[in-house]
């Protein structure tokens, strides 16, 4: 894996020139950034498995099986709701229903849209609607639906990443034709729907004395960019000796949820001279931090908290560990807008109560270079990469490692126009990020 290091902005230095700050010590939230329930509507009509807060307002409650899914949306409004699975988390090609309840009445129907107009009916009808309902100052709608229903005008329901869209109005259409404009009522947000992570979840209690430090980026200004890799340098207080990382989780600034597309933290290797640290940003890594691309911690949309195994933590604070830092903030702005101003970043969890196992990273496939070289017009195409046995001994020596937790990385892109013979080109890469739940056991051999 090669680090984007041509994409990031660089801001080293605050207040006072080529230093680095110390991470910050805060105390244990009482929940985490993805806290579990905060809906404070009606309850829903069923015990759900799986929920998640689309905003303050818009709360999803789902469960699925091997053939169909079920949602159930509690959204506080009296007028209409609308809720979509989209390809890419915009609007256009999107498979939408929209609902609202006037009189008693329920209305509904399965639409698709085509672009940033009202969405047209779909000629099949393959949302199932449950129940919709008022409730004091709440709209509920419980649907059903096939994960694929072979209908062109849909969009199918798969494993990983699913983005859905929603959006609501505080008043009722006159009718099924003028459905007045949602305004700031809307958006998206990355969800695992079939296979929604089990780690993620505020299940063990802490243990006392529990330390929290965050790395977060100071007050950010993003670019009218579309894309733009900001990485931030911090250094690690002391910890008084080794201590164990056993949670981390994103830290998003309201309404950034889509913003922030991904966060790396990375930590660094050999000497970092502070001192020689420019004061300034740039487009292309200093020359200082090229020996600081070693991946910690990665998050991407979707994700929320990472627990570790109860006896697992990973090594922070002792003298051979890691001092310095970096975090790289990847921020997603199709929209090209301007005035945002972001303090996201990531908060881990650490303990001086030492587990009975330190946890590691491994980092194998292959590099995304221009040597990195797919054939055109191949309708698929394996790329493999190589952990040699001499290597992997060199750095196993004798003793097994036990894979608890992976999360794979790609780059698409595109080569240029008329020459499908070159390679994928850095200037239009997105990374997607997935994890699985069954781990290898691996050996020097």
């Amino acid at each position: 894996m090669v680090p984007l290091v041509f994409f990031c902005l660089f801001a080293i230095a605050t207040g006072e020139a080529n230093s680095i700050p110390y991470a910050q010590i805060r105390s244990v939230p009482q929940q985490g950034s993805t806290p579990t329930n905060t809906n404070t509507g009606p309850v829903p009509s069923e015990s759900f498995p799986f929920q998640d807060h689309l905003n303050d307002d818009f709360t999803l409650y789902w469960n699925f099986n091997s053939t169909h899914i079920t949602f159930e949306m509690v959204v506080k409004t009296n007028g209409w709701v609308g809720f979509g699975i989209s390809p890419k988390g915009a609007m256009k090609s999107s498979d939408v229903i929209i609902g609202w309840v006037k009189d008693g009445r329920v209305h509904f129907a399965d639409r698709h849209a085509e672009g940033q107009f009202l969405p047209a009916v779909d000629s099949s009808q393959d949302w199932t609607l449950v129940m919709g309902q008022e409730i004091g100052q709440y709209t509920v709608f419980k649907v059903t639906r096939l994960l694929e229903t072979c209908d062109d005008q849909d969009v199918s329901i798969k494993p990983g990443t699913t983005r859905v869209i929603y959006a609501y109005s505080n008043t009722d259409p006159l009718s099924d034709d003028a459905i007045r404009y949602h305004g700031n009522t809307r958006g998206t947000k990355s969800v695992l729907l079939l296979d929604p992570p089990t780690s993620e979840q505020h299940t063990d209690a802490l243990p006392s004395g529990v330390k929290v430090l965050e790395f977060t980026n100071r007050n950010t200004s993003v670019p009218a960019d579309d894309t733009t890799y900001h990485c931030t340098m911090w250094r690690l207080p002391d910890m008084g000796g080794k201590n164990h990382m056993i949670r981390y989780e994103p830290v998003i600034q309201a309404g950034h949820e889509t913003l922030v597309h991904h966060m790396v933290l990375y930590y660094c290797s050999g000497t970092v001279r502070e001192g020689s640290f420019p004061a300034s940003s740039y487009k292309t890594s200093p020359q200082q931090v090229y020996n600081c691309y070693n991946v910690l911690i990665a998050w991407a949309i979707g994700g929320k908290i990472f627990n570790f195994p109860k006896h697992v933590g990973y090594p922070v604070g002792g003298a051979d560990d890691p001092g310095i830092f970096m975090l790289e903030t990847h921020y997603d702005n199709p929209r090209m807008r301007s005035g945002y101003v972001d303090s996201s970043g990531m908060r881990m969890y650490l303990t001086s109560q030492l587990r009975q196992h330190d946890a590691g990273i491994l980092l194998i496939g292959v590099n995304v270079d221009e040597y990195h070289i797919i054939p055109p017009y191949e309708k698929s195409f394996l790329s493999q990469g190589i952990c040699a046995e001499p290597c992997l001994a060199k750095g196993l020596g004798d003793q097994e490692i036990h894979a608890y937790h992976f999360s794979l990385i790609t780059y698409t892109g595109s080569g240029r126009p008329g020459n499908p013979c070159l390679p994928f080109l850095p200037h239009n890469l997105h990374r997607v990020w997935a994890t699985r739940k069954s781990m290898p056991t691996i050996s020097p051999s």
